[in-house]
């Protein structure tokens, strides 16, 4: 999905398909989501019939793992996840990493956690994520409610259950009953 959203941003009309650039995608775990131990697992599209036959789309999901012990890094990501692993505790704390890139990302951290207009931008964009995940999960329990008391109607018609019982038992108009096949 990723992917596919990418290339069509980057495949100009009229384009052709062998035009589209490389594309990266980059999910930073602090968690191992393969429970291999590796410290990145690196995908590319590859044909399964045809051992080492390439795609060649360009398109590289990749996935690093900051608790992983498995596969050499560099320095640079090392300090990094030390970073990252280290919670809001390391926040301020990135001049010591003696890492530039850490450290211009500790400065980056602290202004964004200074900046009061932002925080409160994340606050809002929190709240709203909150709320549509309380509206999903409400909605998500009425379709169960609504498929549920579908399936017992059947059931009941199956059965031989007089309608108007059936209704009564359901909380639905007669109606309603007939309606369900």
């Amino acid at each position: 999905m990723y992917s596919s959203m990418m290339d069509a941003n980057m495949l100009d009309k009229g384009l052709e398909y062998e035009e589209l650039k490389d594309s990266y995608v980059i999910f930073i775990c602090m968690f191992d989501p393969f429970e291999k131990g590796l410290a990145r697992y690196t995908f590319r599209s590859i044909c399964e019939e045809a051992e080492g036959l390439p795609l060649g789309d360009g398109r590289c999901i990749m996935f690093l793992n900051t608790k992983g012990s498995i596969g050499e890094l560099g320095s640079d990501m090392d300090a990094f996840f030390g970073y990252i692993n280290g919670g809001i505790e390391s926040i301020g704390t990135g001049k010591d990493s003696g890492n530039e890139f850490v450290e211009r990302l500790d400065e980056c951290v602290l202004d964004i956690n200074g900046d009061e207009d932002w925080r409160q931008g994340y606050m809002k964009y929190e709240l709203n994520l909150i709320e549509k995940y309380k509206d999903g999960e409400a909605k998500g329990i009425s379709i169960g409610e609504a498929n549920e008391r579908t399936r017992m109607v059947k059931s009941f018609k199956e059965q031989g259950f007089p309608v108007e019982a059936i209704a009564k038992a359901a909380n639905l108009s007669v109606e309603e009953v007939n309606k369900i096949q």
